[in-house]
């Protein structure tokens, strides 16, 4: 499965050339990616985030109105609070999407912290799938049940990261 290309108002009006995917690009995309795995509203009791739109949680921004979130409005949170302090803008793009979707996932620490440990897309992956294994036998298994969704949006990185390699443009 591929994510699809960004739509308006996520959509950066750069068009690159072949074989360049700028920063404001990479974000674009990543954004994109980081929505359709994170969905709309869901309040799931179970949840330690809460309350829940477009990933945004009410544990994290306890003033927002969370079910009023709108796209616009996450995608101002994601770059200022997400993108920008982990970094993503200065990372290939690949890594910028593995990184950028684990500081939504996990915190803009620990993604950044296993950037330094793990700077190979497939390792940082492999270490993230630990981190959530770990997390599901926690607690009396209270979070088992999202492992599945886990290593799912970890099999939709996996596959999307090395498409957003520049293509060599010496063809």
């Amino acid at each position: 499965m591929r994510w699809p290309a960004p739509s308006p108002p996520l959509a950066t009006s750069e068009t690159p050339r072949r074989g360049i995917i700028t920063a404001a690009t990479a974000l674009a995309m990543t954004m994109a990616a980081v929505y359709l795995d994170e969905g709309g509203y869901v309040n799931d009791k179970t949840d330690r985030g809460g309350e829940t739109n477009y990933g945004i949680s009410k544990r994290a921004y306890p003033n927002l109105d969370i079910r009023s979130l709108t796209p616009e409005l996450a995608g101002t949170i994601y770059k200022n609070d997400y993108w920008t302090p982990a970094g993503c803008d200065l990372l290939p793009p690949d890594m910028a999407l593995i990184v950028f979707d684990t500081a939504v996932n996990c915190g803009v620490s620990r993604a950044v912290g296993w950037l330094h440990l793990f700077p190979i897309p497939e390792d940082y992956l492999w270490n993230r799938l630990a981190y959530y294994r770990g997390l599901a036998q926690q607690k009396g298994f209270k979070l088992l049940k999202f492992l599945p969704g886990w290593v799912h949006r970890l099999e939709l990185l996996r596959t999307a990261a090395p498409t957003m390699t520049p293509e060599d443009d010496n063809g």
